[in-house]
């Protein structure tokens, strides 16, 4: 992957008048300065630094970019028609932070809350907060995965990839917290969101309120078949990923992209249990990166990884604690293969359906959709 000049931000910074804007490149560089225009591959920016030198890199290379509102763009939303993406970004650099309106908005990590309220000391190890109850709070650091202020500031305290994706799904959320109504009978935090997808352009005003999608209560044969097939293409897509990983021809830049879009593929926190055929009773848990980094530093040559008899276990079961977010499981045989070494190991993926609100381009509307996420990865070894 090449790489274009990365400046991490020492203080706050001024690009054509927009303060505290800035993206998050894939290995969680904050780097000062703002996007212009994109294509299907490539995503142009201007750095604060150097003249406001204009850069083109990777779409990859970037995850999110932040306006001076605090508000925020996934750049896997954004479109790839580059004269599209030029005015869904110019509306997005037109928003201005109305602190008078805005409550600060904390992302609690666990249990996840989106939770508006008054942010009244912000501390190294903690913070204090009031909710819109008029209740007061503390929150410790190490719980918290975002914090967007009124003012437009903002801090991501937990691993890139992770903060991006739960952003991503409750952007919309965000955006109707932010402006909620003070009231002392209505909740102040918001317990179990439901996911939210991205909308293709910000207005410079306060949004509009925006109905979320109603959560299914069950999911039909044919949604079941559907994402039965969802389910087990994604571990296809996995292995494929794998084979890049694993590939001693590869280059390093190569193999690094491949495990972080691999990781991407996980729900945050999720672990792969690794074993042998013949030493069943010793298994190793570990985190889904590392376990991919590990995996990369092998130097077998001519290896190939790939499943067969996938199929999902039983129905997808809705989640008795979250609601609209689905459950089930996908089991195969991983075959690897290395000159005249081979293996075949059975795996379990947990696989979780997490719904969001998709947009149609045609009608500008959204409809719920269930985005197929993997989950803890374990091993059934036959001695």
């Amino acid at each position: 992957m090449k790489r274009f000049l990365i400046v991490t931000l020492l203080c706050v910074w001024y690009v054509d008048g927009y303060a505290q804007t800035a993206f998050y490149t894939s290995d969680g560089t904050k780097t000062s300065g703002i996007l212009l225009s994109a294509d299907e591959n490539r995503i142009k920016v201007k750095l604060t630094e150097n003249n406001g030198i204009e850069r083109k890199t990777s779409r990859e290379n970037i995850l999110i970019a932040f306006n001076q509102a605090g508000n925020y763009l996934v750049i896997e939303d954004i479109s790839t028609d580059e004269s599209q993406s030029e005015g869904q970004i110019t509306d997005f650099y037109k928003e201005k932070a109305n602190p008078d309106e805005y409550h600060d908005i904390i992302f609690k990590a666990i249990p996840f809350e989106v939770i508006p309220c008054t942010i009244q000391s912000d501390l190294e190890s903690v913070v204090n907060y009031k909710l819109l109850d008029g209740k007061s709070a503390t929150i410790s650091k190490e719980n918290i995965m975002a914090i967007i202020k009124r003012d437009g500031s903002y801090e991501l305290l937990k691993e890139i990839t992770e903060v991006v994706l739960n952003l991503k799904t409750n952007l919309v959320r965000f955006r109707q917290l932010r402006v909620a109504k003070k009231s002392a009978s209505a909740p102040a935090t918001i317990p179990k969101p439901q996911p939210q997808a991205q909308l293709p352009a910000l207005s410079p005003s306060p949004p509009a309120p925006v109905i979320a999608a109603k959560v299914k209560k069950n999911l039909t044969p044919e949604e079941q078949k559907k994402y039965k097939d969802r389910a087990k293409a994604k571990v296809e897509e996995f292995s494929s990923y794998l084979n890049v990983i694993i590939d001693t021809r590869r280059s390093r830049t190569e193999k690094d992209i491949a495990i972080k879009k691999a990781t991407k593929m996980f729900i945050g926190g999720s672990t792969m249990e690794v074993g042998a055929i013949n030493n069943p009773d010793k298994t190793i848990v570990r985190p889904i990166e590392e376990y991919l980094k590990r995996l990369s530093n092998l130097s077998y040559s001519n290896v190939k990884i790939t499943y067969s008899k996938l199929v999902v276990i039983d129905d997808f079961e809705e989640d008795p604690q979250q609601k609209g977010n689905y459950w089930g499981m996908v089991s195969g045989e991983q075959l690897f293969e290395a000159g005249n070494v081979s293996d075949v190991t059975k795996k379990n993926y947990k696989v979780k359906l997490q719904p969001y609100q998709k947009l149609n381009e045609s009608t500008l509307g959204s409809f719920t959709e269930l985005e197929v996420l993997l989950g803890n990865v374990r091993v059934e070894v036959n001695p």
